[in-house]
């Protein structure tokens, strides 16, 4: 956290320390303002819009927003992963079951039948997610084939 605030005291404009702040503080400090200003100084970034989506949602902001953020993160970049991700759970907590499988199945392409490089990087850039890869403990396709069953379970009981 000391980095990130000696960033933003040299240069309060400088995105990505804004980006970043979030991650380092206490999980309990409101760091909103911090993340709606890495998504503001970072257009098009899909780690600051998913940073974005993540605290607005927890601050509770309505679903379509957050949906249309996350679609926004997709438009900016096709192979990160983390805004299908956002976008499934939302789609999920609001029991639109069949919009989440379909952005599941378009998830699932990044990962099968080869890995896509993009995805892979995005995926890294989480060190606890890097290391649960490279240790064999977390496979993103399989882990997405489940929520694809899962969710075609829900559609056939509705």
């Amino acid at each position: 956290m000391q980095f990130c605030r000696r960033a933003i005291e040299l240069s309060p404009g400088h995105g990505k320390a804004h980006m970043c702040a979030p991650h380092a503080a206490h999980p309990h400090a409101d760091m909103l303002k911090h993340s709606e200003l890495g998504y503001r100084l970072l257009p098009g970034n899909t780690f600051a819009i998913s940073n974005f989506v993540h605290y607005l949602e927890r601050y509770g902001a309505p679903a379509e927003m957050l949906i249309e953020l996350a679609e926004e993160g997709i438009a900016a970049d096709p192979c990160a992963p983390s805004n299908y991700s956002l976008m499934i759970e939302l789609y999920w907590k609001v029991g639109a079951y069949r919009e989440a499988l379909f952005v599941a199945e378009r998830l699932q392409k990044l990962f099968e039948p080869v890995m896509n490089e993009r995805a892979l990087y995005c995926l890294k850039q989480n060190p606890e997610v890097a290391q649960a890869i490279e240790s064999g403990k977390y496979n993103p396709a399989t882990m997405n084939r489940q929520v694809i069953a899962e969710l075609r379970k829900k559609l056939q009981g509705n």
